[in-house]
Order: C-alpha cells, then sequence, then structure tokens
C-alpha cells in the first residue's frame, strides 16, 4: 500500500512539476507577444488636395506629435477630428478638413459695369457663392450632395446652382430659421470664414480686436484671415467682423487666399489707363480689380491661356496685336512706328501706341498723329508710304511731306494750333479757313519777284511757298504757294493755277481746290490786295472774299490755261468799248482771231514790248486792226522760258521719291537781279504805304518747331 501511495504522489509530483513548467513557458511566450504588441508602429499620413504634407511613425496607443499646424481636419470617414487627441492603433489617414481643388487657370470672377467697377459697393451672399463656386474645379471635385434646400433659394433662381454646391461642400451654411437670404450683404467674418474652409485654415485664437468678443463667433475666423495675410484691420486697430465686404476687398481677399498675385507689369503693358472711371491707376485695390476683371483675351493670351494663335495680326475685342511666326508668340514692341512682316491682313508700317504688345487700329482714311499727316489705305491696315494720293505724297516714313524739309517746318509751325493734333480737324472748311486767314491777315507783302514762268505752269509751288514763308513778300505766285501747302497740310487735294485773270487777262496765280465735283477757287494775293489795298499798289474793289469761289461764278475773271479768252476793246481813254466778238490771244505773239457766220477770221495782231526804265519786260499791248478800227489790250504777262514745261497730270506724281535729302535753307534777304524791287530786308522808306489796320486777328509765321522731350506717363504707386 505504501508503495502504491509512493508511486501515486511520484506520478503526481512529475505531473505538477510539467504543469508548471507548461505554465512558465505559455506565460513567458505571452509575455512575448506582449512585447511584440508594445512595439507596433503604424504610419500616420496627413493630406491636402492629394498632396502630402507630413507622415509620422507612432508606435501603437501613443498619439501623432507633429501634427501639421493651421488647418482643420477630418478622419476617413469625413468625421471632423484632432489628430493630436487620438490614439493610434493602426496605419491612418488625415484629411485637410476643406479639400477643395481650385481651377489653375486665370479666372475672371467679378466684371465691371461698362466703365464702372463699383468699388465700394456691397457684396451680397448670392453674389459671393456664384463667385466663389466659379473658382472651383468641379471636375476634380465631383458631384456634390444636393440634399440641402434653402427656404429663399429655389430650384431656378438666379443663385441656385451655386449655393447649392457651395452648401454641399460645407463652405457656406444657411441660418438657423432654414433661410441662405441670398440678398443679404455678406459680412467681411462671412467670407473670411468660408475662405478659411476653402483652404482648410484652423481657426486662431492668439489674437483678439477691441471690436471682437471674446465670444463672438468670428473671432477665430478673424485671426486666422489676419494670420493668412488675408485680411487687414483698420487704422483705427478695429476689424469691424460684421460690416459688409465691400467689391473691393472681396477681391483682394479672394486673391489672396487662393494665392493669385496680380502680375502687375503684364496689366501696365494692357491696360496703359485704368479701364474703369471709377478706379485710378492709384486705387489701392487697382491691380487686383484689373486682375480679376479686365474681360480682353489678350491678357489671358500673355498669361498663357489662349492657344491656337497663327501667324500673323490677331484682333482681341477692341486690340490688335502681331504673332510672331517664329515663335508664335506676341511680339513686345517699344513705343512709335515699326514696320511689320508676316502679318495680316497687310504687311506695313505701324504704329504701337505704347511699350507692350498692342498696335494701334486705325480706319481707312487720313489721319493726325504725332504732329503729322498720315493715310491709312484699309481699315486696320498699315500707313501708306512713298504713295501718291492724288496731290498729297506720303513719305517712306507715312507722313505726309512737301519734299522740302524747311517747307515743312514751317506749314507745321503754322498749322500745328489750327489741326491740333485732331484728326477730325483734318478737311474742315473752317480749318480751311484758319488757315487762308493766317495769310490773308498775318504780316505779308506783296513783292514783285522774277518768274519765268508760263501760264500752265506748276514748277513754282515749292520754292515759292518756302520763300514766302521766310521772306514773308512775294508776287501771286508765292502767295498761291504758301496757301496751297497749308491746304495740303489739311488734307485738301489743293493744285495751283497760272493762268490770267480781269479783262486785260494779267498773268495770275491762284490755288484750285475740287469737292465734290465743284472746282472751286481761292485767291488770296488778290483777296489781300483788294480788301487791304495791298500796301497802296493795289485800287480798293468791293468784290467780297475771294476765298472758296466756285469756279463757274467767280467774283472775278479767270482765264484758264488753254482757254481763250475774248476781251473788250478799249478807246483811247483806256475805257472797255461793246465787244466787237475779237477773240484775244492768251498767249505772247500769237493772233487774236473773230467768228463770223461761223468763219474763222484770223486778224493783223501786233504785239508790243512793255518794259521799265531798266528795260526789264513788263508785259505786252496788243494791237489788233479789224473793219478800220485800231483795238487795242494791255496784257500783263512774262516771256516764255527757253523750254515750257507742262503741268504734270493729277493721276501721275512727280517722279522724285521721298525721303528727300536735306534741303538747305536759303538766306532770309534775296539778291536782287535786275527786275528785282528792293529786298525784304531793306528798311521802308517814306514813300512806303502805312501799316493794314484790320479786325482780323494777325496771325504771326512762327520759327520751325523744335522736337519737344518726351512725356514719360505717370506710373501708380502705392
Amino acid at each position: 500500500m505504501r508503495r502504491v501511495h509512493a508511486v501515486i504522489l511520484a506520478l503526481l509530483g512529475i505531473f505538477l512539476f510539467g504543469l508548471s513548467a507548461c505554465i512558465s513557458r505559455n506565460e513567458a511566450h505571452h509575455q512575448q507577444e506582449l512585447a511584440a504588441v508594445d512595439d507596433q508602429a503604424y504610419t500616420v499620413t496627413f493630406y491636402q488636395q492629394g498632396t502630402v504634407l507630413a507622415r509620422e511613425t507612432v508606435k501603437a496607443g501613443d498619439r501623432v506629435v507633429s501634427v501639421p499646424r493651421g488647418y482643420s481636419w477630418r478622419d476617413e470617414t469625413g468625421a471632423e477630428v484632432n489628430p493630436a487627441l487620438v490614439s493610434v492603433d493602426r496605419d491612418m489617414s488625415y484629411y485637410v478638413w476643406s479639400d477643395i481643388a481650385l481651377l489653375s487657370e486665370h479666372v475672371r470672377y467679378m466684371e465691371g459695369e461698362g466703365e464702372l467697377f463699383r468699388p465700394e459697393d456691397p457684396v451680397t451672399r448670392g453674389q459671393a457663392a456664384r463667385i466663389l463656386c466659379s473658382l472651383l474645379d468641379m471636375d476634380s471635385i465631383g458631384q456634390v450632395s444636393g440634399d440641402r434646400t434653402f427656404t429663399d433659394v429655389p430650384q431656378g433662381s438666379e443663385y441656385y446652382d451655386s449655393v447649392m454646391t457651395l452648401a454641399g461642400l460645407g463652405l457656406m451654411n444657411g441660418y438657423s430659421d432654414g433661410s441662405f437670404r441670398p440678398e443679404a450683404d455678406i459680412t467681411r467674418s462671412e467670407l473670411l470664414a468660408v475662405l478659411c474652409r476653402m483652404n482648410g485654415v484652423a481657426e486662431v485664437t492668439a489674437l483678439s480686436f477691441p471690436d471682437v468678443a471674446q465670444e463672438h463667433w468670428a473671432l477665430g475666423v478673424a485671426a486666422a484671415g489676419m494670420s493668412e495675410g488675408w485680411a487687414k484691420g483698420y487704422e483705427d486697430g478695429q476689424f469691424y467682423p460684421d460690416l459688409p465686404v465691400t467689391r473691393a476687398e472681396t477681391v483682394v481677399m479672394i486673391n489672396r487666399a487662393t494665392g493669385r498675385t496680380p502680375d502687375r507689369d503684364t496689366i501696365d503693358l494692357v491696360c496703359r489707363t485704368s479701364p474703369y472711371i471709377d478706379v485710378s491707376r492709384r486705387y489701392w485695390a487697382y491691380y487686383d480689380i484689373v486682375d480679376v476683371s479686365y474681360t480682353s483675351d489678350l491678357m489671358a493670351y500673355i498669361l498663357g491661356e489662349a492657344e491656337g494663335m497663327q501667324p500673323g495680326f490677331m484682333f482681341i475685342g477692341e486690340d490688335m496685336c502681331h504673332v510672331n511666326p517664329e515663335n508664335l508668340r506676341l511680339d513686345y514692341y517699344q513705343a512709335g512706328f515699326h514696320t511689320i512682316q508676316d502679318g495680316l491682313p497687310t504687311d506695313g508700317l505701324y504704329y504701337v501706341p505704347n511699350d507692350g504688345y498692342i498696335i494701334q487700329r486705325f480706319k481707312a482714311g487720313l489721319l493726325e498723329l504725332d504732329g503729322s499727316m498720315f493715310y491709312v489705305k484699309a481699315d486696320d491696315g498699315p500707313f501708306a508710304t512713298d504713295f501718291w494720293l492724288q496731290e498729297l505724297y506720303f513719305g517712306n516714313n507715312g507722313r505726309y511731306t512737301s519734299g522740302d524739309d524747311v517747307l515743312d517746318a514751317y506749314v507745321d509751325a503754322i498749322m500745328a494750333p489750327i489741326i491740333q493734333g485732331d484728326t477730325a480737324n483734318l478737311l474742315r472748311e473752317d480749318k480751311l479757313r484758319e488757315a487762308y486767314d493766317s495769310i490773308l491777315y498775318g504780316d505779308y507783302h506783296y513783292m514783285a519777284r522774277p518768274t519765268g514762268w508760263v501760264r500752265g505752269s506748276n514748277i513754282w509751288t515749292q520754292e515759292c511757298a518756302r520763300v514766302m514763308f521766310q521772306t514773308k513778300r512775294g508776287s501771286c505766285f508765292y502767295w498761291a504757294g504758301a496757301f496751297m501747302y497749308l491746304a495740303r497740310r489739311l488734307g485738301y487735294q489743293a493744285y495751283p493755277i497760272c493762268g490770267g485773270v480781269n479783262n486785260n487777262n494779267a498773268l495770275h496765280a491762284w490755288v484750285m481746290i475740287d469737292e465734290d465735283g465743284v472746282e472751286y477757287i481761292y485767291d488770296v494775293e488778290l483777296d489781300w490786295g483788294y480788301s487791304t489795298g495791298g500796301d497802296g499798289r493795289y485800287r480798293r474793289r468791293s468784290c467780297g472774299s475771294l476765298f472758296k469761289q466756285p469756279r463757274n461764278d467767280a467774283k472775278l475773271i479767270y482765264i484758264f490755261p488753254g482757254e481763250t479768252y475774248i476781251a473788250p476793246p478799249m478807246d483811247d481813254d483806256d475805257v472797255h468799248e461793246l465787244d466787237p466778238g475779237i477773240v484775244w490771244p492768251s498767249e505772247p505773239y500769237t493772233s487774236a482771231y473773230i467768228v463770223v457766220d461761223g468763219v474763222t477770221q484770223f486778224l493783223d495782231t501786233v504785239w508790243s514790248e512793255i518794259v521799265d526804265e531798266s528795260g526789264a519786260l513788263l508785259g505786252y499791248t496788243v494791237t489788233v486792226t479789224y473793219n478800220g478800227t485800231v483795238y487795242t489790250n494791255n496784257v500783263q504777262m512774262q516771256g516764255p522760258p527757253a523750254e515750257q514745261t507742262p503741268a504734270p497730270p493729277t493721276t501721275d506724281p512727280p517722279s522724285w521719291t521721298e525721303p528727300p535729302g536735306p534741303t538747305e535753307e536759303p538766306p532770309a534777304t534775296i539778291e536782287p537781279g535786275p527786275t528785282d524791287e528792293p529786298p525784304a530786308t531793306v528798311e521802308p522808306g517814306p514813300t512806303d504805304a502805312p501799316p493794314v489796320t484790320t479786325d482780323e486777328p494777325i496771325v504771326d509765321v512762327p520759327d520751325p518747331p523744335v522736337e519737344p522731350d518726351p512725356v514719360v506717363p505717370e506710373q501708380p504707386t502705392e
């Protein structure tokens, strides 16, 4: 029995020993398992719009130490959480609470009303919703839950889609009564709250404002907006959270919150002046306003958002630009004239008003620009160069020119105050009259000069006009030449005539202008002589103004080259008798004739020269015998030169081409020839006529103009 008990006890001891060992091994294994659990590490990742902001490895049961600051967070389920308070028990991800994707392109989200932007007007909640919604990249955001409704935003209203989208994203909320109040002004704090949610920026409580109570709901968003640099307080140190936000403030706050910085250099180039009359270039929000509201596609193109451009000219709204054929980018120009090739509609000379991309567009026709006259052949086309427009010549630089630099300087100086740099002042009769009167009532006087020009010639105009402006003295040729170039500077197709005048068919020069098929005579020299007495040289006559006389109803008798003239005979007292029908000659040493019963009968015609004391030719006495009666007629004309030069047709321009070489200015005094009167510089003697008095203004010819220094446009400052 004892042996049995001993065996049992031995077996029991062995069992207990084994059990104890097993328990020890299990405990050790458990301890090992617990140790393994304690050493487990997980990865916590923080995202914003798909971008990893930070990652941290955290032991199981511990909490994240380095949560990115300045954001509010949601977990995988969309619940708003604070990652710093959550124990980590797995790989975890957190997302910026409002992971809203914005459009990357340059969005014009607020426009003006014509020339007004109304920067100080408030923005309503509905308008704010529409503005903010226009900035969202809905393709990236995807479908938005639209189960939220508002009592005052019915389906179909103008703000419905925008309000539902922002409400579905949790960016804008309504009120406890179920309304959204789209017509109510949005306040500064309300707009900042939405911007904080769009950017996932957490509220900040470290800042305080004297006008924002600690219990005010907007204290945190106001402080966050200040911290992010989206908004600023006022000079008095207050924030005014409940003040309606203005259109200008809205633009600036949204631009700052979305990281949108206006390209000031581009805006200065595209908008040389403010596009809004109520927003000056010095206005504090000028660049932000232009950046978000400029409606021209030109800015979009410069910022790289327009595609598919073709070489040549590009019309964008009211602007015209040139796309370089080599790089398909807009060409940048310095202000001034540029010859542009590979362009549409036509290669040629164009004008850039200011440094930049824009080429100025012009309508076809005459144009006054930079103190000169130009001609544009077609709308939006280039300036005409080396081109004759009937009587007007436009040189290689596009500017109208007489072909004489000195003459051009005199003409420009006289016409500058008349034209006043305005294209609308070209081809105006009142301006033409001003030009006419500048000679008629200016300090100009008659002075006989040698000519030798025959009837029908026109080679004298340029020299005569220049000398007339230089010396302010001359014969009818000089007066006519001077006025002709003044008229051309106004765009008139003025041309000279060398013919005869009055009953004696005296050699004379005047100016013609055709208007709407009617020819008009402008005779400034005889107008001066007859209206003022011409320094005593002329008899006073009451023929009225000789400005713009219809050719068929002129106040004097004008004999055009090639026309025959039937002059009445004179008796012994130089009194005209009844006209027997004699056709008097209009050229020296030709015969008079008479037509009887349809038969032309040439008459014996004797020419006698009229000379002065020095033997210089002054004219002729023509004697004709008819039916036993002798008739005489004095013809004051110059003898023909050795070779007569006919007037060129108006359709064929002279052979010379512009630019002409520099024209040396002749001296103010001309050396007298044998037929000259005393030079203009000789002091008048006692026989000179007294100065002419008139109620008309005296217009002096100024010296040739001096090119002014360029005016630098004033740039805006902050």
